[in-house]
């Protein structure tokens, strides 16, 4: 995963040569040898098989989480997106936002881990200035990130190619799911802070 440390720090001028540049050195190389994006992802999911999809995006994902960490004149991405979300939230509502945009987040971001690293150094501090507790802003994010992943359904794709169904064949049920898990969640979000 790349961080603001990697290869040059702007500011400071300061290179390293860590795990993260040899990431970033090996995906810009291989950008460069094969011409256009779409070759090198052909190529890369050609030779790493049904993972490759995959494998091929937290490399983008550790970038995503570079640039919304990465400090331009002592001021975040993440920080300025928090800031937002502190513009329309309040103590009772920000575990719903927080739910909310897990969700919307989930389809450009369909992986866990990868999410939380684009999500968490946002609603954080976020739902630290307004005293709402970690664990349910944890748990949004979650429930946010799995309700989503019913029409993406990543987590399928091996049951799938055991069974020999394809996305479209499920597709109807995960989008019922979605509904009914997006109610049920959201409800979750807004009455837990009732509560705690």
């Amino acid at each position: 995963m790349l961080t603001k440390s990697s290869l040059w720090t702007p500011g400071t001028g300061t290179f390293t040569f860590d795990f993260n540049a040899v990431i970033a050195l090996f995906l810009a190389i291989g950008l460069i040898l094969h011409w256009t994006p779409i070759r090198y992802v052909r190529t890369f999911t050609g030779s790493a098989g049904a993972i490759g999809p995959i494998a091929l995006q937290y490399p983008l994902y550790g970038g995503i989480q570079g640039l919304m960490t990465l400090s331009v004149g002592g001021v975040t991405l993440a920080a300025v997106i928090a800031d937002w979300f502190l513009s329309f939230s309040n103590e009772y509502t920000f575990a719903f936002w927080t739910f909310v945009s897990s969700n919307i987040i989930s389809l450009f971001i369909p992986s866990g881990g990868g999410h939380w690293v684009v999500q968490g150094p946002v609603m954080v501090p976020a739902a630290e200035s307004l005293g709402v507790d970690q664990g349910l802003v944890a748990m949004a994010v979650a429930w946010g990130e799995g309700t989503a992943n019913m029409i993406q359904p990543f987590w399928a794709l091996p049951i799938l190619g055991i069974v020999g169904l394809g996305i479209r064949d499920i597709m109807g049920y995960g989008v019922l799911t979605l509904a009914l898990s997006f109610t049920i969640y959201g409800a979750f979000a807004l009455i837990a802070p009732l509560v705690l």
